[in-house]
């Protein structure tokens, strides 16, 4: 069994938080996606998940932009 963190997004649709896991960076606890380092975000970056919620596809893009709150990544 790995280790991983969890990466908590708001579902664009309806702002329910999503759960993405990284096998980068810290590989333990559970964070908002405003407060994850860049090697956390490496682990997601290209991931799908869908919103236990409201089923919405949401996708964790890199758009170019350097920033430290990574919720810009959630489309």
């Amino acid at each position: 069994m790995g280790s991983f963190a969890r990466i908590y997004v708001p579902c664009p649709s309806c702002n329910e938080s999503v759960e993405f896991q990284s096998k980068s960076g810290s590989c333990v606890g559970s964070y908002d996606i405003s407060y994850i380092t860049e090697k956390e975000v490496q682990g997601i970056l290209g991931d799908m998940e869908f919103c236990p919620n409201c089923g919405y596809s949401v996708e964790i893009k890199d758009k170019g932009e350097i920033r430290r709150d990574y919720s810009h990544l959630v489309d």
